[in-house]
């Protein structure tokens, strides 16, 4: 099982050759995930196998324990019967899982909508740390938790987030930030009227979930996000538990909660570019002070105009084959001049080397934005010199700009670019699948169990 698995470019079960060597180990992988509670990767590793089309009748009994687990009687007899219908299926095994889904009762997940306040039921959702659209992504996982549990959502970005700066007020300890000042809200609009000084207001004395939590360390830098008890928690462990606060910082990919989405819910059975669109259009609303930069931006942009995403620094780590990678953009630029003839090229990158190589290609067709770069393999949001702010703002204005561009050509292993990509369908020149372009595999379309498993 890859650990690291080779992303997929689209939604739909891949075939590949069944290797059993393979299969069995990861099949024991998670039924050892299983016994030690470690629910969230025991589905992901069960989710990867049945994507790449190496169903197993285990693998689909563990996911209908993992769902036993947490009260989810639709997920459970969908997975029990998905493995009756597989070779090998073990009678004994799968009646006494069908024993223990007949005596789930509906958690409180089911009956949150007669809680009579936002507040009696709440997912604070902190960043998990990492590149800005990583961390964006983190967020839309856990929007979509928060709609799957009945949870009222509250978006805190404080101190733990790599896109603050000096004006980045502090608590009264060392290691803590100002619960008053959440980074979000000035890249976004709330997506609640709930703020983390209404939750710690109503906290004394109430349950939170995981328990590391309390009402005396919501601020604090790093709560062993990546490491030691209680870290590493996906979202399947957040679901039907019964703690009026929930809190989350660790990432959980909208991939693998689409299989968690009730019946009733309104994204329930589509696709995952579907769910992203939804979930972008309904709460990725730029702030007000973006949203009147972006104008300002707008207005020096020619049209028409191909928009390229160039990703460098950090990235080679994870693609050691990046720069053949992005030899290809060349060939998909200049079939988007001919269907749009007289086109700029404007060019959005992180990476200095490509700026220079870009201006020898496209001379006076090329715009540059004008945005922090290195020519480093350090991630631009892991140099402590830099202001997190301001790389926050370049990033997320480079990607609502590229989205008013006539066409793209981007990364699939970006989060940038997917980023760039779904702004792009939804904005005003709404992108196909034939003018914008993402070269690779789709970082979107990862499980990534490996993610879970405890350094």
């Amino acid at each position: 099982m890859r650990s690291n698995a080779a992303p997929r470019s689209n939604d739909h079960r891949m075939s590949e050759p069944v290797q059993p060597a393979q299969q069995n180990a990861a099949i024991n992988a998670a039924t050892q995930a299983f016994a030690h509670g470690r629910f969230d990767l025991a589905d992901r590793i069960c989710r990867e196998l049945h994507e790449v089309g190496w169903d197993h009748w285990q693998s689909w009994l563990i996911v209908a324990q993992v769902a036993v687990k947490v009260s989810r009687r639709d997920v459970a007899e969908d997975a029990v019967t998905r493995s009756a219908a597989l070779p090998g299926a073990d009678a004994k095994r799968l009646d006494a899982v069908r024993a223990l889904i007949a005596s789930i009762t509906p958690g409180p997940d089911t009956a949150s909508s007669a809680s009579s306040s936002p507040s009696d039921r709440v997912l604070v959702i902190r960043a998990w740390s990492q590149g800005f659209w990583s961390d964006v992504d983190h967020v839309l996982g856990q929007l979509l938790l928060a709609e799957i549990t009945g949870r009222t959502p509250l978006v805190h970005w404080g101190a733990n987030s790599r896109f603050g700066g000096p004006q980045l007020a502090r608590g009264k300890h060392p290691g803590e930030s100002d619960p008053a000042h959440n980074l979000w809200n000035h890249f976004f609009q709330p997506v609640s009227s709930l703020t983390l000084a209404d939750v710690l207001r109503d906290a004394k004395g109430r349950k939170f979930f995981p328990s590391k939590w309390n009402d005396a360390n919501l601020t604090v830098i790093d709560n062993g996000a990546m490491t030691g008890p209680q870290s590493r928690l996906a979202a399947v462990s957040f679901l039907n538990r019964p703690e009026p606060i929930a809190v989350s910082d660790f990432h959980t990919p909208a991939m693998a909660l689409k299989h968690w989405l009730p019946r009733e819910h309104r994204l329930f059975g589509q696709p995952l570019d579907v769910i992203f669109l939804d979930l972008i259009g309904k709460y990725l609303i730029p702030s007000d002070t973006i949203a009147a930069r972006l104008n300002e931006l707008a207005a020096g942009v020619h049209t028409p105009t191909i928009a390229v995403h160039v990703r460098g620094s950090d990235k080679h780590v994870e693609l050691p084959q990046l720069d053949q990678a992005s030899a290809i953009y060349h060939q998909h630029i200049a079939a988007l001049m001919q269907k749009f003839p007289g086109a700029r090229v404007r060019l959005f990158t992180d990476w200095q080397p490509a700026v220079a190589e870009y201006k020898a290609k496209y001379t006076d067709r090329l715009d540059v934005a004008d945005a922090t770069r290195t020519s480093s393999r350090t991630g631009l949001h892991y140099q402590p010199a830099l202001i997190g702010t301001k790389l926050g703002e370049e990033v997320l204005l480079d990607t609502l700009l590229a989205a008013r561009c006539d066409a793209f050509v981007g990364l699939g292993y970006s989060n940038v670019s997917a980023f760039m990509k779904y702004f792009g369908r939804l904005g005003p020149k709404k992108w196909t699948d034939e003018t914008a372009l993402l070269l690779g595999p789709h970082l979107h379309y990862v499980y990534n169990p490996g993610l879970l498993m405890p350094r």
